[in-house]
């Protein structure tokens, strides 16, 4: 069972996704696995594995020996460790105050030496598939503290369509009704309010309410146009999910998948670092012995079959991880190619074990997705779309509510959709009456 992009969970239970299950009464819909002694997430820095920096999984000491290897000069290195303590100490007053500040700006108050900024870029990306210098600096602090600072990281068992799963058996489960293959292509309105779906073979449901994960610009796209305000359209067509989101650079991200006919790691979700700038790997005719230098590289590793063994045959290992084709016209499959070079130095055996492997390009999201645009979260955690700016949940069409990403506030991914239903809630049941 493969995921097909790279994935964990940042808080699991102790985060929204857990308060959906706590709050429909089913905990055990959805379980997880968390990182222990023998098992926790990984920095590797130079080809050697260090402790994340997460202070629920790493003592204080740890974090420090982490720091450290990132071979920082004295006064960077400490700028890096106030970074953290103003980020975990802040008042949440304090983060708004810097929604409509620039990360890197508000990085660059603390350093500007390029392997602080490098790190720190990289973060942003992980966290809200976005750059340093577009990502709202409140919201960066607000998705670090609920990921350093709230329950448990880890990965779903069963893989993460176990989530989807596990969520649809509680709406079974109270009576309700599972449609997958039915894609609606209208929303439905009687009366100035909304009134219910049309599905692309034509068949309408009814309904007091409609509520809508497919996001707001692909939602209001299914809005006859009368009903609603012409600005308001206009609004929702100038959000954006970011530049990771747009068609300029969408397509240079890939997912990569390899299948071991045994294990060569005991990794279980690992970020590699870059210490230098510069190209990732030279350009040339020959692929086949090419590597990128480990002081240069950079990806996230997640070894989902560590986590749960039923998701591989036994005794084999799967890998995911991320990948960037660089400037210069190297296909797909070379630069897969590149990567799985690289990780046999960090891995040794990984070339010679490998049973198959298969890369997905990032423009792929947006194929899966059925959404306009191939982006990784959703609207962006940009400056002047957080916070007080964040899209509302109702529409200006009665009974029409959004949940997903594009409304989330202060979290990570799906967590990010999660809390947007947490909040949904009473919203539709006061509209519901």
């Amino acid at each position: 069972i493969i995921d097909t992009f790279v994935h964990s969970i940042p808080t699991c239970e102790g985060g929204p996704l857990g308060e959906i299950l706590r709050r429909t009464s089913m905990p055990e819909a959805v379980k997880f696995w968390h990182p222990d002694a023998e098992h926790n997430e990984k920095m590797i820095i130079n080809g050697k594995a260090y402790a994340y920096p997460d202070p629920r999984q790493a003592s204080p000491e740890e974090m420090q020996n982490t720091f450290k290897a990132l071979d920082l000069p004295d006064q960077d290195h400490r700028a890096m460790l106030r970074l953290y303590e103003d980020i975990y100490r802040m008042t949440e007053d304090g983060t708004h105050d810097l929604d409509h500040v620039a990360y890197d700006d508000f990085l660059l108050k603390y350093s500007s030496h390029e392997t602080f900024v490098s790190i720190h870029g990289v973060f942003c990306l992980l966290m809200g598939g976005l750059m340093p210098f577009e990502a709202s600096a409140g919201e960066v602090i607000r998705m670090t503290r609920s990921w350093h600072l709230r329950g448990r990281g880890g990965y779903p068992l069963g893989g993460c369509q176990a989530i989807p799963n596990g969520y649809a058996g509680i709406v079974r489960h109270y009576g309700g009704e599972v449609r997958t293959g039915a894609p609606a292509d209208g929303i439905l309105v009687d009366r100035g309010a909304a009134a219910g779906v049309r599905l692309g073979n034509g068949q309408e449901i009814r309904a007091r309410a409609v509520v809508s994960n497919a996001g707001l610009k692909e939602t209001v796209n299914m809005v006859p146009q009368e009903a609603l305000p012409s600005e308001y359209r206009d609004y929702v067509q100038g959000l954006s999910c970011g530049m990771i989101g747009s068609g300029a650079i969408e397509n240079p991200i890939l997912s990569v998948h390899v299948l071991l006919s045994e294990k060569v790691t005991e990794d279980t979700i690992a970020l590699a670092i870059p210490l230098a700038g510069g190209s990732l790997f030279d350009l040339g005719p020959n692929t086949a012995d090419k590597f990128i230098p480990l002081d240069r590289f950079s990806t996230y590793l997640t070894v989902p079959s560590n986590m749960d063994p039923a998701l591989t045959p036994p005794g084999q290992q799967l890998i995911n991880f991320n990948a960037v084709i660089p400037p210069g016209g190297m296909d797909t499959r070379e630069v897969a190619d590149v990567y799985l070079n690289t990780l046999d130095l960090l891995y040794p055996g990984l070339r010679q074990k490998m049973i198959w492997s298969d890369a997905v390009r990032g423009a792929a999201i947006k194929e899966y997705s059925g959404r306009l645009q191939s982006d990784i979260v959703g609207l962006g955690q940009t400056v002047g779309q957080v916070g007080r700016d964040r899209p509302a949940i109702e529409s200006p069409l009665a009974g029409l509510f959004y949940v997903g990403a594009d409304v989330g506030r202060d979290n990570i991914g799906t967590e990010l959709a999660a809390e947007s239903a947490l909040r949904a809630v009473d919203i539709v049941k006061d509209y519901l009456r």
